[in-house]
């Protein structure tokens, strides 16, 4: 299962479909790539980077800006629907709960992005 059951639509009540989630993290980087194709200054990060390495990643996006302050907050949590939560990178553990059906849907929706991006397609080695 994908996330909690208690945010879910009346249009899926068990679980939102593989598929759709996968649309939607298409549908996102399309937005994405068109809304940036025209901007010059662009800073592109990865959830793997802002999990992995999260000091780092804020410091780098606070070098990159315009701005004055460029110390790093204190950031080990994040609140998430009233619940508290350490930052951490969730991807692993997500992928691991995947079916076999489910990885074959990810990569046959997502494959372009996948690539692009340069994540490893879903099976075929490492999960990011």
């Amino acid at each position: 299962m994908i996330g909690s059951t208690k945010y879910l639509s009346p249009y899926y009540p068990e679980q939102y479909p593989i598929e759709l989630c996968v649309e939607q993290w298409v549908a996102n980087n399309k937005i994405i790539e068109e809304d940036t194709k025209d901007i010059e200054c662009v800073m592109r990060i990865s959830y793997e980077n802002l999990t992995d390495n999260l000091k780092e990643t804020i410091s780098a996006v606070l070098q990159w800006l315009p701005v004055k302050n460029k110390n790093v907050p204190k950031l080990n949590t994040f609140k998430f629907h009233g619940i508290e939560k350490p930052i951490k990178n969730m991807n692993n553990e997500s992928i691991g709960s995947l079916s076999d059906q489910d990885i074959e849907k990810i990569n046959q929706i997502a494959k372009t992005y996948l690539e692009k991006w340069g994540y490893q397609i879903l099976g075929s080695g490492e999960s990011s």
